[in-house]
């Protein structure tokens, strides 16, 4: 399946469109979060706030519905930052239904999609049945959306579910997919290109042996940089910090590709 071109940016609450996410592809800028928990923050409202005094926007993922309400409102004023309706595999227990309802409430109208996903590693796998129920209720609900949505994927232990999923539903063809933090084989990345998914990576990612040949795999037109940060809720955390490990990642890319 060809990865095809779409419209970024649909409804009046988007306003990443196809040249900006262009510009930022490539690993060419920093100055683009392209997976980060904002919410997570102690001051969230601030740490928002210093990335836009900065020039940098993000796509701040949310992992429960309720999570995304959170933020859309508290930083709704910090400019340059689009919140995504998340619903995390790691949230998912069996016991879902509430947050299912609550996300295929939000989803119309919310321009962005994450994190969302599937998680089969040993920590989560007990919950693998819940998880691809609910994940194939989410591709169900993003399927139903206008084109242009970007969806922020997490995938570990399950890159072939995941592609099955959104291959079924044709959510890579209609919406822009990225893969945060890719950590699937060789074999999976390949397959993952030629669906038309986009990558995000940050610093973890490209600690890893195979940073450089995963990089070389993936057409630079697909490829976005992102902190994951902060990593945990209540943390301290300033745009210091988020806009410092930016930079570390766009001169490791630089330093990999060359």
């Amino acid at each position: 399946m060809r990865g095809c071109h779409v419209r970024v940016g649909v409804g009046a609450k988007a306003s990443i469109d196809t040249e900006a996410l262009q510009a930022w592809a490539g690993g060419a800028s920093a100055a683009f979060d392209a997976h980060c928990h904002l919410g997570f923050a102690s001051d969230a409202l601030a740490l928002a706030r210093g990335l836009k005094a900065a020039g940098v926007q993000a796509l701040s993922n949310t992992v429960t519905p309720r999570g995304y309400m959170m933020d859309s409102l508290r930083l709704r004023g910090a400019g340059g930052v689009f919140v995504g309706l998340g619903l995390h595999p790691w949230q998912v227990s069996g016991d879902d239904e509430v947050a299912l309802l609550e996300f295929e409430a939000l989803a119309a109208d919310a321009p962005f999609i994450g994190e969302v996903g599937l998680d089969f590693s040993a920590r989560w796998v007990a919950t693998r049945g819940a998880q691809l129920t609910a994940f194939e209720r989410i591709c169900a609900v993003c399927a139903q959306l206008p084109a242009g949505r970007i969806l922020s994927i997490h995938a570990v232990g399950a890159v072939d579910e995941v592609l099955a999923a959104l291959c079924a539903h044709g959510l890579a063809e209609q919406h822009v997919c990225v893969l945060h933090s890719f950590g699937g084989s060789h074999q999976q990345l390949l397959k993952a290109v030629d669906a038309g998914c986009w990558f995000s990576v940050g610093e973890r990612f490209l600690q890893r042996k195979s940073a450089a040949s995963y990089l070389h795999s993936i057409p630079s037109s697909r490829l976005l940089l992102e902190t994951d940060l902060p990593a945990t809720a209540g943390e301290e955390c300033s745009a210091q910090t988020l806009i410092g490990s930016l930079e570390r990642s766009h001169q490791r890319v630089a330093e990999l590709v060359r």
